[in-house]
């Protein structure tokens, strides 16, 4: 009763497993990003105690989240290649000191952006001394 329809069954179930192992890869992480795209890599501190902040970062229709407990460091992958702007989402306590420059994206690699510093909006420089 089981045995041609489970065999048939069987082998249709491996072939699907194998074309998905083929066509999409084996998974198993690696986190790589595909060689057309490439990632872009930075910082984001709090201007007055340079304490890294945690804020989502959007570059090419990409986003990231910088780790406050990693310096605000942060990872936006898979951007297609191109000059790109760089837009930091500001939240209620941050927002970015200044214009944020266009960063270029190359296939394949990774450009390191350095620091975006961001500021409690309601901050004031302390006045000039006479």
């Amino acid at each position: 009763m089981y045995g041609k329809h489970t065999k048939v069954m069987a082998v249709a179930t491996m072939a699907v497993a194998v074309a998905a192992l083929v066509m999409g890869g084996c998974g198993g992480g690696g986190g790589g990003t595909p060689a057309n795209l490439g990632n872009v890599t930075g910082h984001i501190v709090e201007l007055v105690s340079g304490a890294g902040i945690g804020m989502q970062v959007t570059i090419g229709g990409r986003s990231g989240t910088s780790d406050e407990r990693n310096g605000g460091a942060f990872t936006v992958r898979n951007i297609p290649p191109g000059s790109h702007q760089v837009y930091v989402t500001p939240t209620e306590f941050f927002a970015p000191v200044g214009d944020i420059p266009a960063v270029p994206v190359t296939a394949g690699q990774t450009y390191p952006m350095g620091t975006i510093l961001v500021v409690d909006p309601s901050y004031q420089d302390p006045p000039d001394e006479p």
